[in-house]
């Protein structure tokens, strides 16, 4: 499946697109978990309501979270084994999708990852400015791993139950936040602040 890599305009921007377009992925999604036997449901299903009930969205932020462009969260309604899943993306990977955990649901997206539109964002700019850019990333999922690879400060929230993504923490060193969303963030750019102006004197 050839992913597209062009500018288009929208809305007065120009947009570097690197992913498959929604409606294909949601074909995609049905047509491959079907073969496995699986039944999924993904936000294309999900009423405001619902979305909103399930993962802690107010009704503005949950009607943003349908309009999906190159990303469909999901989750299975039965319960696949490890190796059914390791299957399952296997057969995405095969027809140039990828399926990622991310911290409470999968997500389906075309051959693009958050690491190579960090890529291209960084070089852009650096092209604009002229001049190295330091760089700060914040994920608490294994989705986030490859923004985390491409950033100068990777920082490592907390998932939902408490605990950090110890996949991330084994393959990068991390700046490790207390705090979970918001309260993390901030207080890790606080102190990757200070890390830097320390550095600079």
């Amino acid at each position: 499946m050839k992913k597209c890599e062009c500018i288009k305009r929208k809305d007065g921007y120009k947009v570097k697109e690197l992913g498959t377009p929604y409606n294909i992925l949601r074909e995609k999604l049905f047509e491959i978990t079907e073969k496995f036997g699986q039944k999924v449901k993904g936000f294309g299903d999900m009423s405001v309501k619902e979305i909103r009930k399930n993962y802690g969205l107010n009704s503005k932020e949950a009607t943003l979270a349908k309009k999906r462009e190159y990303d469909e969260p999901f989750y299975f309604v039965t319960s696949p084994d490890e190796d059914t899943l390791k299957r399952i993306q296997e057969k995405f990977y095969k027809i140039g999708l990828n399926m990622v955990k991310g911290g409470r649901l999968f997500h389906l997206t075309g051959g693009n990852d958050k690491g190579k539109a960090t890529k291209i964002l960084k070089k852009m700019y650096e092209k604009e400015w002229e001049t190295k850019i330091k760089s700060i990333g914040l994920g608490d999922s294994l989705n986030d791993l490859p923004m985390l690879s491409e950033v100068d400060f990777p920082v490592l929230v907390k998932l939902h139950n408490g605990r950090y993504e110890e996949k991330i923490i084994k393959k990068l060193n991390p700046f490790l936040a207390k705090g979970i969303g918001a309260k993390g963030w901030n207080e890790a750019i606080i102190k990757i602040l200070e890390r830097i102006d320390e550095d600079e004197k």
